[in-house]
């Protein structure tokens, strides 16, 4: 497997804006520009269209974490795609837990549990080349609040934050340590390493999975 490589010295490239129809949207739209580096990174504190996998919408209001982080690797086999959604996963997971000293766990494929609540999604889309990938965009929400009272209905069993109040929230810590520990886990991925930090956090194991 080949992979591009960039200085560990180099800074991710950040485009933060107060509200965004969808972050991987505009990081998309950056990704396809050939002037875009890799580690570009896009953020908003709102999204007023946030996408989830198949389609469906994701709730985004206003004091959450909405960023969208673009690569543009050299990867010899398609199928090895999924090792973004699944260091995305782990780089949340460890970002979470060093800011907040919680611990979630990996629900397959792609969202973070805590208390049995999605606190988080991931959604990983890429152009695809005639080798690998032109461009791999991974978005990542996270729920750091939520009010009750105003969820919608159809998520109001199933979405949690991680705190349960919105006093003090170490929101700008969590972001960059989340982008931090995105290009420590994705700058030279190991496929075997991520996916055993990976399976370690999983809330159900790949053995007692019903097929």
């Amino acid at each position: 497997m080949t992979w591009t490589k960039r200085s560990t010295g180099d800074k991710p490239v950040l485009f933060y804006y107060d509200v965004l129809g969808s972050t991987n949207k505009t990081a998309k739209e950056l990704a396809a520009r050939p002037d875009t580096k890799d580690m570009t990174v896009v953020i908003a504190d709102r999204q007023t269209e946030g996408v989830g996998r198949r389609g469906k919408s994701f709730y985004s209001p206003e004091g959450g974490i909405y960023a969208s982080y673009i690569f543009k690797p050299d990867i010899s086999n398609i199928n090895d795609g999924d090792i973004y959604t699944m260091g995305a996963a782990v780089a949340a997971c460890e970002a979470i837990e060093k800011v907040t000293g919680r611990s979630p766990e990996i629900k397959w494929i792609n969202d973070l549990l805590l208390n049995d609540k999605k606190i988080c999604g991931i959604l990983t889309e890429a152009r695809p080349a005639e080798k690998g990938f032109e461009w791999v965009v991974v978005g990542i929400g996270i729920n750091l609040y939520l009010e009750k009272e105003v969820l919608p209905e159809d998520i109001k069993e199933i979405a949690g934050g991680i705190f349960d109040t919105k006093e003090v929230i170490p929101k700008k810590e969590l972001t960059a340590e989340l982008t931090n520990r995105m290009q420590a886990v994705l700058q030279y991925p190991k496929k075997k390493d991520i996916s055993e930090k990976y399976l370690k956090r999983l809330k159900i194991p790949p053995e007692k999975w019903p097929y």
